[in-house]
């Protein structure tokens, strides 16, 4: 199992508590872009979709699910 899916996998069993290096990871595995956004936020761009996430301990649950929905339409299961 990679890393990637070991972190998709504590994901999926729990929303909270991730950490932005974490979701990071995910969306430039799956062919995001990042660039930053405004204080805080960074922006995730993939040619089908884009994700902000604020670059906050822990990353919020809704983030979490953008890259859940992410990986599921680019990358598995």
């Amino acid at each position: 199992m990679s890393k990637i899916e070991k972190i998709i996998e504590k994901m999926q069993h729990s929303q909270h508590g991730h950490k932005f290096e974490d979701c990071e990871k995910v969306l430039l595995s799956l062919g995001f872009k990042m660039k930053e956004g405004k204080g805080s936020h960074f922006k995730f761009h993939h040619p089908l979709m884009y994700i902000t996430i604020a670059k906050h301990r822990p990353v919020s649950p809704g983030a979490v699910k953008d890259v859940l929905e992410a990986y599921s339409k680019f990358g598995g299961s």
